[in-house]
């Protein structure tokens, strides 16, 4: 559509207005999720920073399930950088790599956390609940090796609130591997007298 094509000849101004009229005029097409995210990018190529971070991070909010939710994530972090807020950029990464650990984009969240750890910026630790919703992504996208371990430190944690679920996971994992000895070791040591006991599901 002819937005997408001043985007790309870098018309900004009349790429944004172009994406604005198709919204406000198509609002139950197809092509609705793509015009939100392109305006997106449009804004954050013009080099209109804030408006560009808070369009991507309202798609986000909008098209969770998109398969351009985690681009634009990213795209909101490099936003971030670009305004210099280097600890709000580290957030958002920190949620790429929670939410879509296992996309191109948690590997260009990584790299752009790395470039911003020579200014002193650390990428934030993963709170155990955020620790094993990364497993449980992993998992569901078939990376078991990745989602065993992430899952080992919440498996350690005996007394802790994911314990039981992060030990079924790591079994059922070890299984789709067909690792089925280390399986079985995660199981007997769970089932052993006086281990912890199942209360949650997968």
């Amino acid at each position: 559509y002819r937005a997408r094509a001043y985007a790309l000849d870098g018309d900004y101004v009349k790429a944004v207005a172009g994406f604005d009229s198709m919204l406000k005029d198509y609002p139950g097409s197809t092509l609705v999720t793509e015009a939100a995210y392109y305006r997106a990018l449009a804004l954050l190529d013009g080099g209109r920073l804030s408006e560009a971070k808070a369009a991507l991070d309202g798609f986000v909010s909008n098209h969770p399930r998109s398969a351009l939710a985690p681009e634009a994530l990213l795209k909101s972090a490099e936003a971030l950088v670009r305004l210099g807020d280097t600890s709000g950029a580290a957030l958002v990464i920190k949620r790429i790599l929670t939410d879509y650990p296992a996309t191109a984009e948690a590997n260009g969240a990584e790299a752009l956390m790395a470039g911003l750890a020579p200014g002193g910026e650390n990428a934030p630790e993963f709170t155990p609940a955020e620790r094993y919703r990364r497993a449980s992504r992993f998992f569901n996208s078939a990376y078991f090796d990745d989602a065993v371990e992430e899952l080992a430190p919440l498996v350690r944690d005996k007394k802790g609130e994911f314990y039981d679920r992060a030990v079924m996971k790591t079994a059922v994992s070890f299984v789709r591997l067909k690792d089925y000895d280390r399986a079985g070791s995660v199981l007997k040591s769970y089932l052993s007298p006086g281990a912890a006991r199942p209360k949650s599901e997968l």
